[in-house]
């Protein structure tokens, strides 16, 4: 009989990209738009993968992708999180943000394994500091009454939530495919790497 999968897979493109100025998820670093490049890769590891957005985004998808709409509007990361918790509630969530244009396979490969060796949630830390990177994390099922508590408290910065949680931190073993793009100057220095390698 085979396995039932106990993950599933969700790329958070649902953000206003307010300090690079345009969609981030629609930048395209490789061959296709950036929430599509990660869907694809999280679907190449065999995971039932949707790409979490906001009401504002429902134009001109591409229909051979799964989306799920937040239902919780401006609560951030947070909303898209819990949007589908809420409709996997008996399955880990692998959550990536579309803004990692160097992440690969390998980092979360390795992030699932730790995090169900350990049976615990994991997010891995930044490279320059002792802060989460929430939006690069494994969340098992019982964190989804802590999300639950945090959007009900208004509680939103991802942060405080895993802080209070004491999620385990996973330290990257390549820093440079954690490199994020927030800002026009983000993605230019990234584009560069990208170019180089």
């Amino acid at each position: 009989m085979p396995k039932i999968p106990t993950v599933y897979a969700l790329v958070l493109a649902g953000g206003k990209s307010k300090r690079m100025g345009k969609d981030k998820s629609r930048i395209i670093y490789h061959q296709k738009e950036q929430m599509y490049e990660v869907a694809d890769m999280l679907m190449s590891m065999g995971l039932n993968t949707s790409i979490s957005l906001n009401k504002t985004q429902q134009n001109d998808l591409n229909p051979n992708y799964s989306y799920i709409i937040d239902a919780y509007e401006d609560k951030g990361a947070l909303g898209g999180i819990l949007t589908a918790m809420e409709l996997h509630p008996n399955k880990s969530l692998l959550v990536v943000g579309c803004d990692y244009p160097m992440l690969q396979r390998w980092d979360l490969n390795h992030l699932i394994f730790e995090s169900e060796k350990n049976k615990r949630s994991m997010a891995y830390q930044a490279p320059d500091s002792l802060l989460y990177l929430p939006t690069v994390a494994y969340y098992t099922i019982d964190m989804l009454q802590g999300f639950k508590q945090a959007l009900v408290s208004n509680q939103l910065k991802l942060q405080t939530i895993l802080g209070n949680a004491k999620v385990h931190k996973l330290k990257p073993l390549n820093s440079i495919r954690f490199a994020t793009a927030n800002t026009p100057e983000e993605e230019k220095e990234i584009r560069k790497e990208i170019d180089h390698e």
